[in-house]
């Protein structure tokens, strides 16, 4: 596997985000992003990738059958969710960013039954304004996850939000 294409949602705070990265470069994203859970289609299940990456997270790794990520019905899928004829205006022309985004869409539908909520449009994470740094650094900077959790962090610093909104909000920049 050369590249993987990703898609992040905060579900309290309805953003959602699509890329691709080089391989090596996932763990870094999963390091930033400290995402709950992380959907992975069958296929890589026994990838020396997928091992990796079941290694590191911290939140759940649900493996979902190659199916849910067909390029055609889960751009159906995105089309019909945000009543729009073409996906074009999104930015999304990856094959695999638009399997990404819409099998994240339909496992929020489906799960999250309690919590409708509109999604914002997926946006392109632009790989010109931010640096991606590797999981190393990320951890060794203590930016948001110090060697003792979140105290003594960049982040704990910089955050005097008051509410869990806020602290969300500041955290997801």
């Amino acid at each position: 596997i050369e590249y993987i294409s990703f898609a992040v949602v905060d579900v309290s705070t309805d953003k959602f985000f699509v890329n691709t990265v080089k391989t090596q470069d996932f763990l870094s994203i999963i390091e930033q992003y400290s995402p709950k859970e992380v959907l992975i289609p069958s296929k890589y299940e026994d990838s020396d990738w997928f091992k990796s990456v079941k290694l590191y997270i911290d939140g759940h790794v649900t493996v979902l059958p190659d199916v849910k990520f067909n390029k055609i019905a889960e751009e159906r899928r995105l089309l019909n969710y945000y009543q729009v004829a073409t996906l074009e205006s999104f930015g999304i022309e990856i094959d695999s960013e638009i399997s990404a985004c819409g099998s994240i869409v339909e496992y929020i539908t489906v799960t999250q039954c309690t919590n409708k909520q509109q999604l914002s449009k997926p946006t392109k994470i632009s790989q010109t304004k931010f640096m991606i740094i590797d999981a190393a650094t990320h951890r060794n900077l203590e930016i948001v996850h110090g060697q003792n959790g979140r105290n003594n962090t960049l982040f704990q610093c910089l955050d005097e939000t008051v509410t869990a909104f806020g602290g969300r909000c500041l955290g997801s920049r």
